[in-house]
């Protein structure tokens, strides 16, 4: 684990004496549908201060089956879901995961669950690192 991100506030003991990880997720949170108790989608800020590209390939946690990355294509007549292999972030920079853009989809959850309860997350990228993180359920 490089860094977990609680409340926003970097949660490792020297957060004010230590250069930066290399990856940081912030503003995680995942968008449920509450009429039918599921989780759509998990959105937030990857910021990559390695000096090369990497790529975010799953995220994983005990309370979902799977997740695939998703980018939206507008259209004129209709807004079109496009699978990708994964999100992209390139060096030095930050990717925001949104709404109607890039995002990781959540394929099925193993239980429903509660607007504010919030799931420990694990981003896993192409190098090798994973992220662990707390993201709040929040409406759509």
């Amino acid at each position: 684990m490089l860094v977990s991100l609680e409340a926003g506030f970097l949660n490792h003991a020297c957060a004010d004496a230590c250069p930066p990880p290399p990856i940081i997720v912030s503003h995680a949170w995942i968008g449920g549908d509450f009429g039918s108790h599921h989780l759509r989608a998990v959105y937030g800020v990857i910021t990559n201060y390695l000096p090369k590209p990497i790529k975010l390939t799953r995220i994983i946690s005990s309370d979902l089956i799977s997740a695939a990355a998703y980018y939206v294509k507008k259209n004129s007549r209709f807004d079109e879901m496009i699978p990708m292999s994964g999100i992209d972030i390139q060096p030095r920079s930050r990717t925001h995961l949104i709404q109607g853009g890039r995002y990781m989809m959540l394929i099925n959850s193993n239980r429903p669950f509660k607007m504010g309860s919030e799931l420990d997350l694990t981003f896993e990228f192409s190098d090798g690192n994973d992220v662990k993180i707390k993201a709040r359920v929040n409406q759509i």
